[in-house]
């Protein structure tokens, strides 16, 4: 779907979160959302939460490697690289 803003996509995310609480995809696009208008720390916490729900999920530890190398924190992108590919060796992504 596409969203005016972030504040749009933060608004959505956060009623799909209220309507389905264990699910790891609202956590992702709350992230998104949050580090597109700026609150990197926050959208971090968003990631952390989604990995708290499904710590053995791969997409969610390529997710913070991203916003880690977007940040330039490389050593911290790589351990969550690192960890992704050992859950999913077969993923080349």
């Amino acid at each position: 779907a596409a969203y005016d803003s972030p504040a749009a996509e933060l608004s959505a995310a956060r009623t799909a979160a209220s309507l389905n609480p264990v699910s790891v995809t609202p956590h992702y696009l709350q992230a998104s959302a949050l580090e597109s208008e700026g609150q990197r720390g926050a959208a971090k916490r968003e990631l952390e939460a989604a990995l708290g729900l499904e710590p053995e999920n791969f997409v969610t530890l390529g997710l913070l490697g991203d916003l880690e190398t977007r940040a330039g924190n490389r050593s911290a992108a790589r351990r969550y690289y690192r960890r992704a590919l050992g859950l999913n060796p077969r993923d080349s992504g």
